[in-house]
């Protein structure tokens, strides 16, 4: 049996594995992508037995691998790289994927990329600003009216006084 992969150490996740985006791998790995790794899946790919293939990249133990999986069933392990350490500016996708079995499932979600973060809280912000504003504008049109009825009702009274 394998060794476990677990979810939080899950770098990207790739549900299909005919979608597999080798330069976001090598960009997660920081080495270039061994041959055998795209033969391994290239292959996977033309045994007909293999229906629900799926491709991950994560750590097991400290080194990086690319993992290919037929639904539950492993298939193959390639190591991309020994003692991996995240290249500088990488952020993690974590896994999408939640059907594996073998695999931890005590999963957290993966951190989200700083500038994601901010620009979610000034979206948030501007959100609740405008809110506000239109609440004041609201407002404001409301008190004009009000007026304006007074002063309709003010102008007929003198009209008929």
């Amino acid at each position: 049996m394998p060794d476990k992969m677990d979810k939080k150490d899950v770098k990207i996740s790739f549900k299909d594995a005919k979608s597999v985006n080798w330069t976001k791998v090598q960009q997660c790995s920081g080495v270039s992508i061994p041959s055998l790794a795209k033969e391994a899946v290239r292959a996977a790919l033309e045994d007909k037995k293999n229906k629900k293939l799926a491709v991950k990249i994560g750590l097991i133990k400290k080194d990086l691998f690319l993992r290919i999986k037929n639904g539950d069933k492993h298939i193959q392990d390639v190591k991309l790289a020994k003692n991996w350490e995240p290249p500088k500016g990488w952020i993690d996708e974590g896994s999408v994927d939640d059907s594996d079995d073998e695999e931890s499932s005590e999963g957290t979600q993966p951190p989200l990329d700083p500038n994601y973060q901010r620009d979610l809280q000034t979206w948030k912000k501007d959100k609740e600003d405008t809110r506000q504003i239109g609440e004041d504008v609201c407002r404001a049109l409301q008190r004009w009216w009000s007026r304006a009825e007074i002063t309709r009702i003010d102008r007929r009274w003198r009209q008929i006084g």
